[in-house]
C-alpha cells in the first residue's frame, strides 16, 4: 500500500492508503506553522472576531481533507491559509465548546478503561481487555436505543456522504419514529452526539470515507408538499438551509431532556456560512 490522490471538496488530496478507514484529525498551526492544536474529524472550532465585527464570535464545523487541507463551515483552506486568513482579520481561533455524545465507538481510550476494570479483570491479557472493551461499548449502544426509544418523531436525516469518487448529499426518512431509530449504521466507526449548537449529529467513518449527518423533525405544521420540496432541494444539490429552517426545527433539546444535559446553544448553527 502507498498514498493516493482522490479529489475531495475541489482539492487533490493525498491520502494514506494504510490509514484511510481510520478516525483523523484536524490539525490547526499560526501563520509560522506552529501546532496550535487539534480537533476530531467533524468536530467544530469557534471563531472570535473583532470587536467591530458584527459576526463578534461563530462556530464552524470542520472536516478532514488530507493532513494539509480542511473544510472549515462551507470554505475549504490549505492548514497554512486558513492561519494567514485569520491573522490578516484579527480573528482568534479555538476548539468549540464540548459537544454532548449519546454514543460513540470512534478512538475509545483503552488505557483509561483498562484502569477502571483492572481489579476485576486482572486475570486477562490487554488483547482479551480490549475485545472486552469493545463488547462493553457495543452494549451501550443497546442501552442507548433503550433511553431514546419514547416518544414518535417525523425524522428528516439529512447526509454529507463520503464516496471514493466525491461527495454528494442526500436525505432519509424516520417516520413516526422514536429517536432511538437513528442509532444505527453500516459504518464502522459511528458517534451520535448533540453540538454545542443544539443540533442532533452524527459523524460515521467507512472505508471510503466519512458522513456528516445532521437530523431535524419535521414542524408539526409543515404539509406534505413543503416536505417533498425540502427534500428535492437535498436531493437536487441545491442550497436548502432556508427551507430547512422554516420546516423542521432541532432534535437536541429532545435528547438533552432525557440525559439532562444542559444546553449552551451558541448563535446559529455551525455548519451555516463561511469562515472568512
Amino acid at each position: 500500500m502507498g498514498y493516493i490522490a482522490k479529489n475531495i471538496e475541489g482539492v487533490t488530496a493525498i491520502l494514506d492508503e494504510k490509514t484511510l478507514n481510520e478516525p483523523k484529525t484536524i490539525r490547526f498551526i499560526d501563520s509560522n506553522y506552529h501546532d496550535l492544536f487539534r480537533i476530531p474529524d467533524g468536530a467544530s472550532i469557534r471563531i472570535c472576531y473583532p470587536d467591530d465585527d458584527p459576526r463578534r464570535m461563530k462556530n464552524f464545523v470542520c472536516r478532514y481533507i488530507d493532513d494539509y487541507h480542511v473544510k472549515v463551515g462551507s470554505s475549504v483552506y490549505h492548514i497554512a491559509e486558513f492561519a494567514e486568513r485569520m491573522e490578516r482579520i484579527k480573528a482568534t481561533y479555538a476548539p468549540a465548546p464540548e459537544k454532548h455524545i449519546i454514543w460513540s465507538n470512534i478512538s475509545p481510550d483503552f488505557e483509561a478503561w483498562k484502569e477502571d476494570v483492572r481489579n476485576e479483570m486482572s486475570d486477562l491479557s490487554d488483547s482479551e481487555l480490549y475485545n472486552r472493551m469493545i463488547e462493553d461499548i457495543d452494549e451501550q449502544l443497546v442501552d442507548e436505543r433503550i433511553n431514546l426509544k419514547n416518544g414518535n418523531y417525523d425524522i428528516l436525516a439529512i447526509g454529507d456522504i463520503g464516496r471514493w469518487n466525491g461527495r454528494v448529499t442526500g436525505y432519509k426518512e424516520y417516520l413516526n419514529s422514536p429517536i432511538s431509530a437513528i442509532l444505527s449504521s453500516e459504518c464502522d466507526y459511528c458517534e451520535w452526539f448533540v453540538d454545542e449548537c443544539g443540533e442532533l449529529r452524527s459523524t460515521q467513518h467507512h472505508h471510503d470515507g466519512t458522513n456528516y449527518i445532521l437530523y431535524r423533525k419535521y414542524k408539526e405544521n409543515t404539509t406534505e408538499e413543503q416536505r417533498q420540496r425540502l427534500k428535492d432541494l437535498i436531493y437536487e444539490g441545491k442550497p436548502f438551509d432556508g427551507a430547512l429552517k422554516r420546516y423542521t426545527e432541532s432534535l437536541g433539546s429532545d435528547v438533552a431532556k432525557v440525559y439532562g444535559w444542559e444546553l449552551k446553544t451558541g448563535k446559529g448553527s455551525p455548519d451555516k456560512g463561511e469562515a472568512r
